[in-house]
């Protein structure tokens, strides 16, 4: 199955996000096995990880309002 328009959009950002989770968190390994498992089942879903950037990261800003 070829992934295309906004499924592969929507995926891309899943994929940031588990990136991101990986990243995160890289002393558990339940991410990194869910990873593999993902990877090993689909190959469209390897070739988006491998073309994939690196994790995102979001600085926000927050307003107190008194």
């Amino acid at each position: 199955m070829i992934i295309g328009g906004p499924l592969r959009s929507g995926l891309s950002t899943s994929l940031v996000d588990l990136r991101a989770t990986v990243a995160r968190y890289p002393h558990d390994p339940r991410p990194r096995r869910l990873v593999g498992d993902l990877r090993s089942a689909s190959p469209d879903l390897e070739k988006l990880w491998n073309t994939a950037t690196g994790p995102a990261i979001v600085l926000g800003t927050q307003t107190l309002v008194e």
